[in-house]
């Protein structure tokens, strides 16, 4: 398997490069390398909250406390720039002006981070932080599944209709129950837990009958990587609470993503057209890969490997800072766009320890 993937060392030799580690705003992650321009573009709250997981799981299977040390710097940073609104979406590098818009699934994600490094090291902080955050999530759910998607603090607008992956309502909030559920693991208050299945029950009529979730429930276009983050929330569901209908909807969600692979192994970005994408293929990865171990079969075999070739030929290699990262998307001519997000190098090395495993790893669905 090894020598099917991407260099996994490298990767995460990217991540840490990416993250800054001194100054006010050490501990925040950059939100990608652009190989053209030879630089970042700001610190992602959402990423780095997305960093002390991949950090701490790579804790987890190395015992290396580098990578503790790693989380550490990612969720101290959280906390030290955590408003009563919860993260804003990014910080400019030079500067360290925010932008105070502030998105509910980016502080699902810091949420999750906090709540699962409150687990290994114990300290009240990182659960009192991941309980604040929770609490103005709920400020921003309405009922079901949906959620008013950001508050901007500018105007103080919090309503935001649409159809597109950003607009109040979206189906992407529905991950959002996996914060629920790590929140209510380390805190005594079960209204956590009942939020979650509120929100994963609600969102199972989302699913079309070919299996996929469509951005809104006014529409019928599929963004993958919206899809992957539903997904996700039912297989992290079913893995959680042993739901059988999450598992039921995870499986028929991964079975569509069989149907917008492309020839490449990549893939595509929406519907079954354009462009793929490194993040929804890394993410179609890791769920197949952990149906198979829940259902003691290698169904998704063949699209693994698949995956994993596109994967590999996106990696990025070099003598510059972007040298391990994963490209994000590839074109209709082959083109792979010149940036490299350092969210989809975490969920490429989450599906490479999925598959590397030999077993169910909860801990890397996030």
């Amino acid at each position: 398997m090894s020598s099917q993937l991407p260099d996994i060392d490298k990767i995460t030799q990217f991540l840490t490069a990416c993250q800054i580690v001194d100054g006010p705003l050490s501990g925040g992650i950059q939100d990608g390398y652009h190989l053209n321009k030879q630089s970042y573009d700001f610190i992602y709250s959402e990423t780095t909250g997305y960093a002390i997981i991949y950090f701490l799981n790579h804790y987890r299977w190395t015992g290396n406390d580098q990578f503790l040390h790693y989380a550490v710097l990612a969720a101290d940073f959280l906390i030290n720039h955590l408003t009563k609104n919860g993260l804003p979406y990014n910080f400019a590098i030079a500067g360290s002006e925010p932008d105070r818009r502030y998105f509910v699934f980016d502080n699902a994600i810091c949420a999750q981070g906090l709540a699962d490094l409150f687990l290994v090291l114990g300290d009240p902080k990182y659960r009192q932080a991941a309980e604040e955050i929770g609490r103005w999530l709920l400020t921003m759910y309405q009922d079901g599944d949906n959620f008013l998607s950001y508050l901007n603090e500018f105007d103080q607008i919090v309503d935001h209709p649409g159809t597109t992956f950003a607009d109040d309502r979206g189906c992407l909030h529905i991950k959002n129950a996996i914060a629920f559920l790590k929140i209510q693991k380390i805190s005594s208050d079960q209204s956590w837990r009942k939020t979650a299945e509120a929100i994963l029950v609600a969102g199972l009529d989302r699913q079309n009958t070919f299996g996929g979730f469509p951005l809104q429930r006014s529409s019928h276009e599929i963004f993958s990587h919206a899809h992957c983050y539903v997904t996700e929330g039912y297989l992290f569901g079913y893995l959680a609470l042993g739901t059988k209908e999450y598992l039921r909807a995870a499986e028929r969600s991964a079975t569509y993503l069989t149907t917008i692979q492309s020839p490449d192994g990549g893939i595509y970005q929406f519907n079954q057209r354009g462009q793929r994408a490194s993040d929804a293929t890394a993410q179609a990865i890791r769920i197949w890969q952990t149906l198979d171990y829940i259902n003691k079969k290698k169904h998704f075999a063949e699209p693994i490997n698949r995956g994993w070739h596109y994967l590999k030929k996106m990696q990025y290699t070099s003598d510059d800072l972007g040298n391990g990262a994963i490209l994000y998307t590839r074109g209709r001519f082959g083109l792979r766009t010149p940036i490299g997000f350092t969210w989809v190098a975490m969920f490429t090395g989450s599906a490479a320890s999925i598959c590397s495993a030999g077993r169910i790893l909860i801990e890397e669905i996030y």
